[in-house]
């Protein structure tokens, strides 16, 4: 028997909108056609959709279907289906499969695997990061150091579990480092100023913030969040001696009263994009 009939791609959002639409027509009356009160019945509505036999499911209930399977290696295989025919993925199956004891190695399995559509490894990291594990921290950290574009919603996802992870990762970040693409570094600067403090990592956010002067803004922001007063000088130095944007300007001032110094004054950002398009939307909320 074929996949797709072993494992029908079911689309219970759908089923759901039909439901809630019914429901809402029925009940507009009763409300005074009031989008805001009918909408904030939403979520009570869902819970009864989930717990009543359903004739599109044979008259099982939505909440059991995926209930009655076990092997999260057949569950992952079902949710590759359900990329293949475009079906979007039910809510209750990304529940089912991190919820069963042996999903971990299983899911480890589906993320390492190079046939493994890029949506499916978004919802695999998730799940992953749901169950709390650290099984997939080198692969992660594989992935940033080699990421080509700011959006990459992959790295993104896999730096966002690294944090999770904890302080467990700052060496193997670290080693990582000097391989590392630019574009990786960076991200990896972003993991690791939410992490315990390292005086490589203060080290790492002042040698870009000198040397990437075109992320002045960003950079900036890292230094004040590290909390390092040292940071000050480099931070009032390019008040001083860098060319500033308007947005550079805020973001390096910013710094500077985060780590205790003394705000500098403005200059004349006429002209400026971000500067005209503040003042413009100052002006139209006065």
């Amino acid at each position: 028997m074929a996949m797709n009939d072993d494992f029908p791609c079911i689309d219970f959002d759908e089923a759901f909108q039909k439901f809630a639409h019914a429901w809402m027509r029925e009940n507009s009356a009763k409300y005074g056609g009031d989008m805001d009160k009918l909408e904030a019945r939403l979520q009570d509505v869902y819970l009864r959709w989930l717990n009543r036999p359903a004739r599109w499911l044979d008259g099982q209930k939505p909440s059991e279907y995926f209930l009655k399977y076990n092997d999260p290696n057949k569950l992952i295989e079902w949710l590759r289906e359900y990329d293949v025919q475009h079906v979007r993925v039910p809510d209750l199956l990304l529940e089912r499969i991190p919820a069963l004891p042996n999903a971990e190695d299983a899911l480890m399995r589906a993320l390492e695997e190079v046939s493994t559509p890029y949506t499916v490894r978004l919802m695999i990291v998730s799940m992953l990061r749901e169950i709390e594990s650290a099984k997939p921290m080198a692969l992660y950290i594989e992935w940033i150091a080699k990421r080509i574009s700011p959006r990459d919603e992959l790295a993104d996802m896999a730096a966002e579990s690294l944090e999770a992870i904890g302080a467990i990762v700052m060496e193997p970040i670290f080693t990582a480092l000097p391989r590392s693409n630019p574009a990786g570094q960076e991200t990896f600067l972003d993991v690791l100023t939410m992490l315990p403090f390292d005086e490589r990592t203060y080290e790492l956010a002042v040698n870009m913030f000198e040397t990437r002067t075109e992320r002045t803004a960003l950079y900036a922001s890292y230094l004040g969040k590290l909390g390092d007063p040292r940071a000050l000088l480099y931070l009032e130095k390019a008040v001083n001696e860098r060319n500033l944007n308007y947005l550079d300007f805020i973001e390096v001032r910013n710094a500077i009263e985060e780590l205790g110094g003394d705000a500098p004054s403005a200059s004349d950002f006429a002209g400026d994009p971000f500067y005209e398009m503040m003042r413009a939307m100052e002006g139209d909320m006065g």
